[in-house]
């Protein structure tokens, strides 16, 4: 398997955490130079079976920083950083986990690109708040250039 994937996490029914989703429903396959295009609630393994033996995997989910800016978006390329800070458990597995368990599997994808937009609200509900709201067509438009970017590459290469 080789390609590009764009993953987006989170759970629309708990207010900020559907940026991803919200992001989601504004790519379109058609002009977007991706394989595939898939949400999911975030849970390791399954995120290690979207990107395993891929060229690059775009993912997008919404963050929480301390102190924080609601809709601050981040760009994190994955090659040699480390998204786990401190312990885990089997209760607690999400994306940093992800990373370093494909790390350390070798299924981590050629190219990891990780788009963060910082929330503001995570209770249950629905609707963003007006600032991720506001970042969500940004960090689409992110995704679509780090997409464009790969393919373009890809294409000199040739």
């Amino acid at each position: 398997m080789s390609g590009t994937v764009v993953i987006t996490i989170g759970n629309e029914y708990r207010q900020d955490d559907g940026a991803g989703l919200a992001v989601l429903r504004l790519l379109d396959a058609r002009d977007l130079p991706a394989d595939r295009l898939a949400h999911t609630d975030g849970e390791a393994t399954r995120l290690l079976g979207l990107w395993q033996g891929r060229d690059l995997a775009v993912v997008v989910d919404t963050v929480h920083a301390h102190p924080g800016e609601p809709g601050r978006i981040h760009r994190l390329d994955l090659a040699g950083a480390s998204l786990v800070q401190g312990g885990a458990n089997t209760h607690g597995l999400g994306l940093g986990e992800a990373v370093e368990l494909s790390r350390v599997l070798d299924l981590l994808p050629e190219r990891l690109v990780v788009v963060g937009i910082e929330g503001e609200h995570f209770d249950w509900g629905e609707g963003l708040s007006p600032a991720v709201a506001a970042a969500v067509p940004r960090a689409a438009e992110l995704v679509r250039e780090v997409c464009r970017t790969r393919a373009r590459g890809d294409r000199a290469a040739r």
